[in-house]
């Protein structure tokens, strides 16, 4: 095999933002403290998470009314 056909090694180097690095490594570890949950109550967890934290983040909110005709302020 010569050099620039082998597979590379390890993860990629760490790419963007300090903020991007952050964000990918809290949910990282969400996810992983996720896993270890049993099933019955990971559902939950995470939906409680979508409501609460990545919704309101994500303005999810605030689309899902402005497509409904809802006035979103």
């Amino acid at each position: 095999m010569t050099p620039s056909s082998t597979p590379p090694s390890g993860p990629a180097p760490a790419a963007g933002t300090l903020s991007d690095r952050a964000t990918d490594l809290a949910l990282r570890a969400l996810l992983g403290f996720a896993r270890r949950l049993p099933y019955e109550r990971r559902v939950p967890f995470f939906g409680a998470v979508a409501r609460h934290a990545a919704g309101p983040l994500a303005g999810w909110r605030r689309r899902a009314l402005a497509q409904s005709g809802h006035d979103p302020s």
